[in-house]
């Protein structure tokens, strides 16, 4: 009888040993689900602003204008009617960055929470981002310098109007996307977003933990 009551004590420290072992992992199970929620979460919605920035830009970038876009620029003095044409096709970009800016900003404003879940490496998909904007917005100013400086072209040499035809000709592939295969700007913005499927990709695997198998074991 003795015997017996050891026993039923033994196995009731072990039940009660067991209990907590599965309570302390149960925690540990919950905490690990709700932070990788919380980074399925974030992984969602890094990739939905990062959609709507490629939307941004393809509005940014789209080659046809209508008259009354760009001129909202500030006339300088002596300018021809040709040379302002010119001048506010190249403001163009910078008007239309200024109508989708809040949308590019949503995105930037994730970094340091992206940063925070996925490691400081994380952060060169907003680093790249930025710099192909900005390459966007300086190659129209580069565009804009040139369009101002083409009064005299008519007592320029053919070897000088070339020279400046092909210059302006490199800003505005970068300006404007018109469908070109090897588009610099399509190129580099589908390599970030590559880029942040491949630092997301591990998130959305959802592996269940050893303990959280175990948990789920001893619910049912």
């Amino acid at each position: 009888m003795a015997t017996i009551e050891i026993l039923a004590k033994i196995l009731e420290s072990i039940s009660v040993t067991a209990a907590g072992l599965v309570a302390i992992a149960g925690v540990r199970a919950w905490r690990r689900e709700f932070v990788g929620k919380r980074r399925i979460e974030l992984a969602e919605e890094t990739l939905a602003a990062f959609y709507a920035v490629l939307d941004s830009i393809e509005f940014i970038r789209f080659p046809l204008s209508s008259p009354q876009e760009g001129a909202t620029r500030k006339k300088g003095d002596n300018e021809d009617p040709a040379d302002t044409e010119m001048l506010n096709q190249a403001y163009v970009t910078h008007e239309r960055y200024e109508a989708r800016k809040d949308v590019i900003r949503r995105f930037t404003a994730l970094k340091y929470r992206f940063m925070a879940a996925f490691g400081k490496d994380a952060e060169r998909v907003f680093i790249n981002t930025v710099k192909t904007i900005a390459s966007i917005l300086n190659a129209a100013n580069t565009l804009g310098t040139l369009c101002r400086g083409r009064q005299g072209h008519m007592y320029a040499r053919e070897a000088e109007i070339e020279k400046r035809l092909a210059a302006m000709q490199k800003q505005e592939d970068v300006v404007w996307d018109f469908g070109a295969p090897e588009d610099a700007i399509r190129t580099r913005l589908n390599d970030i977003l590559a880029d942040i499927e491949r630092i997301t990709a591990p998130v959305f695997e959802n592996k269940p933990s050893f303990w959280g198998l175990v948990v789920k074991w001893f619910q049912k």
